[in-house]
């Protein structure tokens, strides 16, 4: 429910029990507006609109005669992929009492999953917007799009992933062979990879144990710039050693954990994943990371066995619609801002009635970088992270 004074309330209520919906299907539902006095009006409308917008700082040099300063420029792009207009009343005057408006909304097949990245987000949101001759006042509910991803669509996933890497010991420790066997090239959160592992072991050092990581990684997209965010999820060790001098088949699981799906077809903001292994050595050697990647679904494949219990990701439409990712990422407490808006390097592929604008630009001479892990990445993860601050606070190191 949503209220902007004691006179006015608005209530959102949809056709089933969560705001959770697919693409590809029409979100359903009315829209309750109980006003206790009489407004002029000048419309009344619903607008439905489901968008990406990316933002990210990046930074250019420049030389006077007597100094060199470091300028930042804030980069932004905005990818609509719907929009969605009724008109419910005219110019004239609402009455007091409660007013019912339903609505019937299509969400469009490609309209990707709902998500929230370090430079960005996917949101999607309803709104009733009231039109009055000096203001407009919006009451709006966010939503979740949960975009299926059905693996027996794609026959490259029914394709196992092999892969085959040797370590070599210096200088004359031998070297170790080993063949990683994954039976699909597509799973969904829930499910378990049964894997092999070939191992020979022909060098003078034990492996002692190995791990299985999922890593995912958010890619944002201003016209040809990257920024990439990596995010480390649950690692299962399994404690089989190979000894020195001797071969060995190895066999274990991997359980995929609640994450959502891959990305379909080129966007602003994609995610992607990969499975990493690490092989553990005795001693004092360093780890072996193997990576390759994979994608995750939400419709599993048919050959891969029974479908276990579902463990489907639910976007927080909440936590999204509550987060800004209009300001550069971070600086620190010393960094020199200046109000420059000239300065702003706006690449919008696609605009919409939304004030997606950044509320300053920077001409800093910045410290040296501060490090911050992403809460659920470990050391490993890419050390390049920032975190979001107002214009008028320090910033803050992420919670673990």
């Amino acid at each position: 429910m949503v209220s902007f004074n004691l006179s006015t309330v608005c209530e959102f209520k949809f056709d089933r029990a969560n705001a959770l919906f697919y693409s590809g299907e029409k979100i359903t539902g009315r829209i309750i507006l109980r006003t206790t006095t009489p407004k002029a009006i000048t419309g009344i409308y619903i607008l439905f609109v489901g968008l990406a917008k990316v933002a990210f700082d990046e930074t250019r040099s420049s030389h006077t005669t007597d100094e060199m300063r470091n300028e930042r420029f804030v980069s932004t792009a905005v990818e609509t992929y719907t929009r969605f207009e009724q008109n419910l009343a005219e110019r004239g005057e609402l009455a007091a009492g409660t007013h019912n408006y339903s609505f019937s909304i299509p969400l469009p097949p490609h309209c990707p999953t709902s998500c929230l990245g370090r430079y960005g987000k996917v949101s999607y949101n309803l709104s009733l917007v009231v039109d009055r001759a000096l203001m407009k006042k919006v009451f709006k509910q966010p939503l979740a799009v949960l975009q299926h991803y059905d693996l027996n669509l794609h026959p490259e996933m029914l394709k196992p992933i092999e892969l085959t890497s040797t370590r070599t010991f210096w200088p004359s420790s031998g070297d170790v062979q080993l063949s990683l066997h994954i039976p699909f090239g597509g799973y969904v959160p829930g499910q378990s990879i049964d894997y092999t592992l070939d191992v020979d072991n022909k060098s003078e050092v034990n492996l002692k144990a190995f791990m299985m990581t999922l890593i995912q990684t958010y890619t944002f997209k201003v016209n040809t710039t990257r920024r990439h965010n990596t995010s480390y999820k649950r690692g299962e060790r399994q404690n089989e050693g190979v000894t020195r001098q001797t071969a060995r088949k190895i066999g274990a699981s991997y359980e995929i954990p609640t994450v959502p799906p891959s990305t379909q077809g080129p966007h602003i903001i994609e995610i992607g994943y990969q499975l990493r292994l690490t092989v553990i050595f005795s001693g004092l050697h360093m780890k072996w990371n193997i990576t390759v990647p994979i994608t995750i679904g939400t419709i599993p494949l048919r050959d891969s066995g029974p479908p276990k219990p579902s463990r489907e990701f639910i976007p927080d439409a909440k936590k999204i619609s509550r987060s800004h990712v209009d300001r550069p990422a971070l600086y620190t407490s010393e960094t020199v801002l200046l109000h420059r808006p000239e300065k702003i390097s706006r690449h919008s592929i696609e605009l919409v009635d939304d004030k997606f604008m950044p509320s300053y630009t920077v001409k800093a001479l910045p410290k040296a970088p501060v490090k911050s892990n992403a809460c659920d990445a470990t050391p490993e993860a890419d050390s390049n992270q920032d975190v979001t601050v107002a214009p008028s606070q320090s910033p803050k190191e992420p919670k673990n």
